[in-house]
């Protein structure tokens, strides 16, 4: 008796998803090495110190959400408006899990502004890398869980693309 061939769908969703929540405490993310007009390798991570971009970046790309990689926040939010990622109308209040977040700037310890980004995981929770452990963490969406030197962090921006929506 001849078996019928089964028709497998990859399912999109429930693989970025994992990606993002398997990627907590990875070290993966922690470096990106260029090289300068020296010849010398730098990494623009700084041993994960600014990979929130990246990190972000690297799960986006490889669900073909962008176009390449990123290493910094501005340039990838322009990434996601050209490839079809929309803004939230109500950031606060979504509960879809997997939109992109961005928070408002703040100083860092090299006394300059940064804007941060993760993903919005639903049920008040966020996934982004931290930049003192250089690795992604589970977290409140305001940082009032004690991982980072202050209170509350607000949310600025919560893009989500139409892949994703459940």
């Amino acid at each position: 008796m001849k078996m019928k061939k089964e028709s497998l769908v990859f399912d999109l969703k429930k693989n970025y998803l994992n990606m993002i929540e398997k990627s907590v405490g990875s070290s993966l993310y922690q470096n990106d090495w260029f090289i300068n007009s020296k010849g010398e390798s730098i990494d623009l991570c700084q041993n994960g110190r600014f990979s929130c971009a990246y990190f972000v970046s690297v799960v986006l790309h490889r669900f073909n959400l962008i176009d390449t990689i990123y290493v910094n926040v501005d340039s990838l939010e322009r990434a996601l408006r050209n490839c079809g990622w929309v803004l939230e109308e109500d950031p606060q209040g979504t509960e879809n899990r997997g939109p992109v977040v961005i928070w408002e700037p703040r100083l860092g310890r090299d006394s300059k502004m940064h804007r941060h980004m993760g993903f919005w995981m639903g049920y008040g929770t966020c996934v982004s890398n931290d930049p003192e452990g250089n690795t992604p963490i589970l977290h409140d969406p305001f940082f009032r869980d004690g991982f980072f030197d202050y209170d509350f962090r607000p949310i600025e921006k919560i893009y989500t693309h139409p892949l994703l929506i459940s």
